[in-house]
């Protein structure tokens, strides 16, 4: 690590209480694993610290919205399973009252190189775009464990996904989600209500469905 203290300022994170960590895991890079085989993925799965997500994002052209996705490794938030590809985020499950239970050598890349600053609207010196490329080779390994472990191509779990988000919506069963995760979401939603318009109406009619008892 290039200077400790441009990246670990705990003065700094202990004044905010972790905002980053309250609103959702970071994400892990490919150079943070000294393999990444089907055999080792799962194994990480199977600590109960990490988790398959999909980074999501959306393309507008002319009239015309695709969604994109690259499937990788993340913190494991908390009440959230292995396989959390689409969900309201929950604060870091690695998150302590004194901080990150990782020390700086062994948190993922995003979290190290998430630099604190004193107005904690922290700042990364990572290329994002360029770091979640690097997940492209290991696509089909991860798409081939979702399907493995859920029964579901990713897709299906996405849908899946997006039914119980918006069920748990409907319900208010949010206690666990910070607000700031929550503005991110509505952010996204009219991306989210056009792709998942199907699971959105079937999660409502089941709510509404037990709220009428």
């Amino acid at each position: 690590m290039k200077n400790l203290d441009k990246y670990e300022n705990k003065s700094i994170c202990q004044e905010c209480g972790g905002l980053c960590c309250k609103i959702s895991g970071c994400a892990y890079t490919p150079s943070d694993f000294p393999e990444l085989s089907m055999e080792y993925i799962e194994s990480l799965l199977d600590s109960g610290r990490i988790s398959i997500v999909a980074d999501m994002s959306f393309q507008i052209q002319k009239f015309n919205i695709s969604l994109n996705f690259i499937l990788l490794l993340q913190a494991r938030n908390i009440n959230r399973g292995e396989i959390d590809l689409l969900s309201l985020t929950t604060p870091c499950s690695m998150l302590t009252d004194k901080g990150c239970a990782y020390n700086i050598e062994n948190r993922p890349n995003e979290g190290v190189h998430l630099i604190p600053e004193k107005n904690h609207e922290c700042i990364s010196d990572l290329d994002i775009d360029t770091e979640m490329s690097k997940w492209l080779p290991y696509q089909e390994i991860l798409a081939k464990i979702i399907e493995k472990r859920t029964g579901l191509t990713v897709m299906e779990k996405l849908r899946s996904d997006a039914y119980e988000m918006y069920y748990n919506l409907a319900i208010d069963n949010i206690k666990d989600v910070h607000p700031k995760a929550l503005e991110l979401f509505y952010d996204l939603q009219p991306y989210y209500d056009f792709f998942f318009a199907m699971e959105k109406e079937e999660a409502l009619k089941k709510a509404s469905q037990l709220k009428r008892g």
